[in-house]
């Protein structure tokens, strides 16, 4: 757990929205947020699905289910944004690097109310940010953490661990950047 923690990337953390208190009430939105088999990666051999602990699980764990609200409710939305693990790894290559649209539009709409936003970005590559950039108030690139994933998240999301993964590359704004 504490390896998938480290390996998480800062990519953000307007007005210091990071680490937030265990005190929060959060909503969680968007693809990811019950995934399990996306955060064991492309190149998971023996991962059980069934054994991970989804983002949903590691709030629950850290907060428990009265501080998860709808978004009208919380103090933070926390987007849990990503792709599935087949659209990853060898043979599944992308010409568009931009984030989806449909998550895009998840951001749009949770930007609009007004409340600190933490984006999550469970990607198996690097992608383009520049249009997510803006609605986020925190950004932290998570990749696929593996089985305990949830636990890593919160880690980092109420400062349990420090955010020390770096990046050996730029991502790229844009998909014409590259």
């Amino acid at each position: 757990m504490r390896l998938a923690a480290e390996s998480m990337v800062m990519l953000k953390n307007k007005n210091s929205v990071l680490p937030l208190s265990k005190k929060t009430k959060v909503a969680l939105v968007g693809p990811m947020t019950d995934e399990k088999e996306t955060m064991l990666g492309t190149w998971c051999i023996d991962g059980i699905k069934e054994n991970v602990v989804s983002i949903r699980g590691g709030f629950e764990a850290a907060i428990g289910n009265g501080k998860i609200v709808a978004e009208k409710d919380a103090d933070v939305i926390i987007l849990c944004l990503g792709e599935d693990r087949n659209l990853t790894g060898e043979a599944n290559s992308i010409a568009n690097i931009e984030i989806e649209p449909s998550q895009l539009k998840i951001a749009e709409e949770a930007a609009k109310l007004g409340k600190p936003v933490v984006a999550l970005l469970a990607f198996g590559r690097p992608r383009a940010i520049e249009r997510l950039e803006p609605l986020a108030d925190a950004m932290v690139y998570i990749w696929n953490p593996g089985m305990r994933a949830g636990n890593a998240v919160c880690d980092i999301v109420f400062g349990d661990e420090n955010p020390s993964g770096r990046l050996p590359m730029t991502l790229p704004r844009t998909t014409g950047q590259i």
